[in-house]
């Protein structure tokens, strides 16, 4: 009977603590990194009996969490690779809904300004069409403002998602060492509270979000993380010691360091994680988009000067230059500015044309192309002075009241005909085309 009672005593006690870890696992379901436990229940020593072992019951042997290092570990990776894409796609379509948008973006403006232009070509003697003209430049001056602005306050928001991403980092870091420094206390990984593993999985897990480790567990569960191509390099947390990393975005790139007020250690790079995905979008998304808006608007302004200065404006002068870039503005797009302010000094003619003759029935068509006044070649033209040097070409004079004044005729099977005159310094070449 005595037998009875003691293996019964130990049955109940044993499975008493296992209904109690049941009880917990359930009362944790919904833990954050809580790792469901198990009983290890173990049989007690026989006793001998004569010639026999007779069983004494069971006891209780130790708690163990389920728990797969494997499936932890390409947790981490995916988490690290899913957060990386986060930010890169969030605030890629923030970018191009910027560029398509009607009110925003450039297509509506350029549509307005070639449009402007187009009309004011077809009735260049209107001040009606050259105002609107004006006005459309202004308006697209200021869109290419405006979308470099738009630009900045992204680039100002993810530099600060990016800092506000290392300082959690850092602090998950921190806390992981001091998890570190508990483990240190015990020899044995069995000999670890599975609260504290779950503990220290959780950190590991939380810190893949920020970025991609590498780690490297000891016999007690200790374990060190590192950024960098191994385990070796870029370590940030070894046993109890944690060290911060930073980012300077100061020099137009990211620049990433680990302990940056201590033994400063350069960082190559971040590829995943959230702060992986923000630098992966400055670096290849809103970098490129900025320096692209920027050529766009410089490309702009000087071919649309070009043309301006190389036509007439309304008072029968050389065209000036309709756009300019604030030297002092740090990107070209936020720097364009309208340069005229009277609609007149808008250039609608050229300075030169070739108009075929009343008594021209043949379908020969006459085009003309002038360039600065240097040394062309001398081709013949017995109508005026052939010679390049500005001093000795044929005066032209055009008054305010003529719609135009004819230089000199070509007559018929010449070819590129080339004079000067002393207008504005330009040698015109009138090229028939069949």
């Amino acid at each position: 009977m005595a037998d009875m009672l003691s293996i019964s005593s130990t049955a109940v006690a044993a499975y008493q603590r296992a209904l109690s870890t049941v009880s917990n696992n359930i009362a944790n379901v919904s833990t954050d990194g809580y790792s469901r436990q198990d009983v290890a229940l173990q049989s007690n020593t026989p006793a001998k009996a004569a010639n026999s072992y007779l069983g004494t019951g069971v006891m209780f042997t130790a708690v163990k969490r389920q728990y797969d290092e494997f499936a932890e570990s390409n947790l981490r990776k995916s988490t690290s690779d899913l957060m990386s894409q986060d930010p890169l796609v969030n605030y890629s379509q923030r970018v191009m809904d910027l560029m398509g948008d009607k009110s925003v973006g450039l297509s509506s403006a350029l549509d307005q300004f070639f449009s402007s232009a187009s009309s004011l070509a077809a009735d260049p003697a209107s001040t009606v069409q050259r105002g609107s003209f004006l006005r459309s430049a202004d308006g697209l001056a200021s869109r290419f403002a405006e979308l470099s602005g738009q630009l900045d306050l992204i680039g100002e928001e993810t530099s600060q998602a990016l800092s506000s991403a290392a300082g959690q980092f850092n602090t998950l870091t921190e806390q992981l060492a001091l998890v570190n420094a508990n483990l240190s206390k015990a020899a044995k990984l069995q000999n670890q509270p599975s609260e504290l593993l779950d503990r220290r999985d959780l950190l590991l897990r939380q810190m893949s979000e920020f970025a991609g480790l590498k780690t490297t567990f000891e016999t007690n569960g200790v374990v060190s993380v590192s950024l960098g191509a191994t385990a070796n390099q870029s370590v940030v947390v070894n046993g109890d010691k944690a060290r911060p990393i930073g980012v300077d975005t100061t020099h137009g790139k990211i620049d990433f360091v680990i302990d940056p007020y201590g033994s400063t250690e350069s960082l190559a790079g971040i590829a995943s994680g959230t702060i992986g995905g923000l630098s992966n979008f400055i670096s290849n998304v809103l970098e490129p988009a900025h320096k692209s808006l920027n050529f766009l608007a410089s490309t702009l302004v000087h071919e649309v000067n070009k043309v301006q200065t190389a036509g007439i404006d309304g008072y029968g002068e050389v065209g000036h230059n309709l756009f300019a870039i604030d030297p002092a503005a740090v990107n070209e797009a936020a720097g364009v500015k309208v340069a005229l302010n009277d609609a007149m000094r808008i250039a609608t003619a050229a300075q030169f044309r070739v108009s075929e003759s009343g008594t021209n029935t043949s379908t020969v068509k006459a085009s003309l192309t002038f360039t600065p006044a240097e040394a062309p070649p001398l081709l013949g033209n017995p109508a005026i002075t052939n010679n390049a040097s500005p001093t000795t070409g044929v005066p032209i004079v055009v008054q305010g009241f003529n719609v135009f004044s004819p230089v000199t005729s070509v007559a018929a099977g010449m070819n590129n005909a080339t004079f000067s005159g002393q207008r504005f310094g330009r040698t015109a070449v009138a090229s028939p085309h069949p």
